[in-house]
């Protein structure tokens, strides 16, 4: 999970209302090229995100503000059920989080679904 520190960067990097889509986001980074089930990231996200449609708005929430920034819209992929982040974009939104040269402040996922 994504310490406290990370999540306000990204909320006043991106933006981002809450602290939800931001956990999504540093999932998301977390591995790269996985397609995540819709059910993980809500677990991830914390418990006020209980269903799938929740995760939707999180996701459309994040892609819209990636958008606004110049990320392509495809830096999010949608699978059957699932999101994941592509990796070739991975450079490009930690130069635009401006994590610099320090460790990205994340954990591999504990659980896999």
């Amino acid at each position: 999970m994504a310490s406290d520190a990370f999540i306000a960067h990204v909320n006043a990097r991106l933006a981002l209302p809450g602290k939800a889509s931001a956990r999504l986001l540093a999932y998301l980074m977390s591995d790269p090229d996985r397609l995540v089930p819709v059910v993980e990231l809500a677990r991830a996200m914390g418990p006020r995100v209980a269903s799938p449609r929740a995760v939707k708005v999180h996701v459309c929430r994040l892609r819209a503000a990636l958008v606004q920034r110049g990320l392509a819209a495809t830096v999010i992929e949608t699978g059957p059920a699932s999101y994941g982040l592509r990796g070739a974009f991975l450079p490009t939104l930690e130069e635009l989080l401006d994590l610099g040269d320090r460790a990205t402040p994340l954990t591999a996922p504990t659980q896999r679904g």
